[in-house]
């Protein structure tokens, strides 16, 4: 409280015993019509500090909201991009092995030839699975510690096995683009 604030207080109880009657205040009196007063001011500040504690804690709660369904976001598009380096690296070795077979009955030589770049997209599936595990690993350290130092190495080896196994797939394409452009 201000001092002017209390001083307007003062006047205002001592114009209140002056109302009621009173020409002269003693202490004792002063005190006791101060003293009845002091709950009910205490009470009205109370109130008045409740008011932007709970627009804080509002405040802080939407934050939170806001952090966590960001969070949440991020975790689901990771996952779908994880998801996408397997399925094409995968369906990818899946292809060319069919083509291998195929190639295999007219001309092994030719067949051969693909095995570049086969072994370019089953290690593109390795370090996309191996993202996988550095994601889970990087989020349980997470979770014991969100700063965590092994949490931020799993999070920064799972960003490169990501990052990995879409250049593999890259390789393998231009890979199996050039024996095919070099052999018709």
């Amino acid at each position: 409280m201000k001092a002017s604030d209390f001083s307007k207080q003062l006047r205002d109880e001592v114009n209140g015993l002056i109302a009621n009657g009173q020409k002269n205040i003693a202490c004792r009196a002063l005190v006791r019509a101060l003293e009845k007063n002091i709950p009910k001011l205490e009470e009205a500040e109370q109130k008045t500090r409740q008011v932007p504690l709970d627009f804080q804690l509002a405040h802080y709660e939407a934050q939170i909201a806001a952090k966590s369904q960001m969070f949440a976001s991020v975790l689901d598009y990771g996952k779908h991009a994880l998801n996408a380096a397997m399925i094409i690296n995968a369906g990818a070795a899946v292809a060319l092995l069919t083509l291998i077979g195929g190639l295999f009955a007219h001309s092994s030589q030719l067949a051969v030839n693909y095995a570049s770049p086969l072994l370019l997209f089953v290690v593109g599936v390795l370090a996309a699975a191996m993202a996988y595990g550095g994601a889970y690993c990087a989020q349980y350290f997470y979770t014991e510690n969100s700063e965590s130092k092994i949490g931020k190495s799993f999070h920064t080896l799972t960003v490169l096995f990501a990052i990995g196994s879409y250049a593999l797939f890259l390789s393998g394409a231009i890979s199996c683009y050039l024996i095919l452009t070099s052999k018709f």
